[in-house]
């Protein structure tokens, strides 16, 4: 990793990599985030690319990566999920994101 990392992007990347192992199923755009997207399944954790700037993971059936805030995980267990912080909300019936009501 570059020395120039974004702090932000690498605590998306660090908590991409705590909640979704590789082979988590996903739903990914390549482009733009426009339709359904693609279902697929991850197959590297995710990184911080050359700069610093921006995150990415690879999926199956895809060379390279994409842009981390291009994928979204499947939910298969019942919840919400806060993309904002790649966290999911909590279990109390009140829906907050677990990073907001840590700050």
């Amino acid at each position: 990793m570059s020395d120039n990392i974004n702090p932000e992007v690498a605590a998306k990347v660090a908590a991409w990599n705590a909640q979704f192992p590789v082979g988590t199923p996903v739903r990914y755009w390549p482009m733009d985030r426009t339709g359904e997207g693609i279902e697929s399944q991850t197959r590297t954790p995710a990184w911080v690319i050359h700069g610093g700037h921006s995150a990415l993971v690879s999926v199956e059936g895809r060379t390279g990566g994409i842009i981390l805030s291009h994928v979204e995980p499947v939910i298969t267990k019942p919840g919400e999920f806060c993309e904002r912080h790649f966290s999911w909300l909590c279990g109390n019936g009140q829906g907050q994101c677990q990073a907001e009501v840590a700050a």
